[in-house]
């Protein structure tokens, strides 16, 4: 009888700061532009921080940049590190050198990651840049989320009353009324914002409470780098399988979702390297918008 190993595919999520990918990987060519170039911009803050990296399937590209973001969260102990070096030692001198600067760069980045479609682009990332930084004990709402939860509730109660009388007997539950409420939304907005988003998500059928829609996208990472450059860490962003977030967007959300794009690659890029951006794909963005009219094209 002969038995064979399974090797799991990348899930980038779960595992950033896995040893066992660094043990069984073996350097390739084909990674060290990639390897370099983003290795580069983690440690020189004038460098360009927004990147697209493309490959076609079984080329490397989630475990690239699950070994890049393990480097860069610092999740991966000495011996560890050293022996991803070592890999590259006798073929590679360039990855060896940019690889030993990362692990020799005092910077902090939490790894920020997003899989094919998760909704509308600025909301999906903003909900995972406050769910990671909210995990590091670093407080952060985006800009505007209190008032947008405020109208809602006021949308419901003119236009849809019995989602607001819905809300109003999950307030009971906890022996509140809507202006106790209201108060305990300002004095801890946290865990209130929580609760809402999980009472939201009930009351509409499982959908997610979209928290920044009405506030420009530039003000929100603006208002974000400033946090960040107060609690002295960074953000690595990578969005795996970008390419079915392009396939699953509709017409009328096209010309946003690439002016969102287009602002957090420029914003990283004026970012002082406190934002690192890598966009993972199969195929270059045009060609996921063939099925499109030439405009979008």
């Amino acid at each position: 009888m002969r038995v064979s190993t399974f090797r799991t595919s990348v899930n980038i999520k779960f595992d950033i700061g896995n040893s066992e990918f660094i043990h069984s990987y073996l350097p390739t060519p084909s990674h060290a532009e990639a390897l370099i170039n983003i290795s580069k911009s983690l440690v020189d803050s004038k460098r360009n921080a927004a990147h697209i990296m493309i490959g076609p399937y079984g080329s490397g590209k989630s475990l690239v940049a699950a070994l890049l973001a393990g480097l860069a969260s610092k999740k991966l102990n000495d011996h560890v590190q050293q022996e991803l070096l070592q890999k590259f030692d006798k073929v590679h001198q360039d990855v060896y050198q940019e690889l030993e600067q990362v692990i020799n760069q005092p910077n902090v980045y939490c790894p920020v990651t997003l899989s094919g479609y998760e909704g509308e682009f600025a909301g999906a990332l903003l909900s995972k840049i406050q769910e990671v930084l909210n995990e590091k004990g670093i407080s952060y709402q985006p800009v505007g989320v209190l008032k947008n939860i405020h109208d809602t509730v006021q949308l419901w109660q003119v236009e849809y009353a019995h989602t607001y009388e819905q809300f109003l007997a999950e307030l009971s539950t906890r022996d509140l009324s809507y202006e106790e409420w209201g108060s305990l939304l300002q004095e801890r907005s946290d865990q209130e914002v929580e609760w809402f988003k999980e009472v939201y998500s009930r009351l509409t059928a499982g959908a997610t409470f979209s928290s920044n829609l009405k506030v420009d996208f530039v003000e929100q990472l603006t208002a974000l780098l400033k946090l960040l450059d107060e609690n002295n860490i960074g953000l690595f962003i990578i969005h795996d399988e970008f390419g079915r977030f392009l396939q699953n967007l509709e017409e009328s959300e096209i010309y946003k979702a690439m002016q969102d794009i287009q602002d957090l690659g420029e914003v990283a890029n004026r970012s002082n390297g406190l934002l690192q951006v890598l966009l993972i794909s199969h195929k270059n963005m045009s060609q996921y918008m063939r099925g499109f009219q030439e405009e979008y094209r």
